[in-house]
């Protein structure tokens, strides 16, 4: 059984001076703009599974391994985009393997924060859309370490800035829309920490600064 420790969740709004902590709380923030989060059991998986989790590195065999136990298949991944009251970007989900032109990137992609590696790009506001102007639907699953990141923008509210730690028994799956400014950084994330990130919709698309 997972247990959410009271600071694992920091959202932090513009018109606040402390962390809203307690989760159902930072979803009623997040619904604002069609994100939500919950706790992803990590404790169950297989002793292997979890071994590759608090390693520093992996592997291309590893990490796929890791991918293959996460990944959520597409009827899991619309359950998750509804309860957080978003419309999807692409009728039924669209493409399930997507491409990031601008960076060469294709996804579904594991992320390991490895030291002396650059992941400023995805530290400033960007959209991720189509040149046909469709916006993609992002899943984040954080699977282990501390520090991830994500910033969006309320209209006429400002930015909010969710920090995200994993306990030893559990990650988080949080889904957003990849059409609304947003930033997503591992940045200042520890060393270790993997992200699973599912980006599904238009086959293409770019990351378009803003």
């Amino acid at each position: 059984m997972s247990s959410e420790a009271p600071d694992d969740l920091r959202l932090w709004l513009p018109d606040r001076d402390a962390a809203i902590c307690d989760r159902e709380e930072i979803n009623v923030v997040l619904k604002k703009v069609g994100a939500f989060i919950w706790p992803l059991d990590t404790a169950s998986a297989p002793a292997e599974i979890r071994e590759l989790l608090d390693a520093d590195t992996l592997d291309q065999t590893q990490s796929q391994q890791v991918q293959d136990h996460f990944l959520l298949p597409r009827e899991r991944l619309l359950e998750c985009i509804k309860a957080a009251g978003r419309t999807l970007g692409t009728a039924g989900g669209g493409f399930l393997s997507t491409t990031d032109k601008t960076h060469s990137v294709t996804y579904p992609q594991l992320y390991q924060v490895l030291e002396g590696v650059d992941y400023s790009r995805f530290d400033r506001f960007h959209v991720n859309r189509s040149p046909t102007q469709t916006g993609v639907d992002e899943v984040m699953h954080v699977l282990s370490g501390n520090g991830i990141v994500l910033r969006q923008k309320i209209p006429e509210y400002g930015a909010f800035q969710l920090e995200i730690d994993c306990p030893p028994d559990h990650g988080w799956t949080l889904t957003y829309d990849g059409d609304l400014p947003h930033i997503g950084s591992i940045s200042g994330a520890s060393r270790g920490s993997k992200i699973l990130m599912q980006i599904i919709g238009p086959a293409e698309w770019e990351m378009i600064y803003l």
